[in-house]
């Protein structure tokens, strides 16, 4: 999962409902005060199958290339956010072999 701002609000639910689904969030905000939920975030810490990197500021397309699995035949990617941001995403996975139809993308239209 990768989230921006206030994007992250929809994927939280589906975080919420998966707990033994493997999962990597990143999550990043202009500013600190703007990482909402970082309790909610420290709780799921502590599954086995979740891994989140939160921070102010982008992500360099190196760290996230970096957590793809080897095998992303069944890796789904969702993105919540700017649409700038899933622009540069879905450009950045699809570069690295994740099918179009395997990334998905809360688009904020109104």
């Amino acid at each position: 999962m990768i989230a921006g701002g206030t994007g992250v609000v929809p994927l939280l639910s589906v975080t919420a409902a998966q707990p033994q689904q493997p999962t990597t969030f990143f999550y990043s905000a202009r500013t600190a005060a703007g990482l909402l939920y970082p309790e909610l975030f420290q709780a799921w810490q502590k599954r086995p199958a979740f891994t989140a990197f939160r921070q102010v500021g982008r992500f360099s397309d190196d760290l996230v290339v970096q957590q793809l699995p080897a095998d992303t035949a069944q890796t789904a990617v969702l993105i919540g956010g700017p649409a700038a941001l899933a622009r540069h995403w879905i450009k950045v996975l699809t570069q690295h072999g994740i099918p179009r139809g395997q990334i998905y993308y809360e688009a904020f239209t109104w």
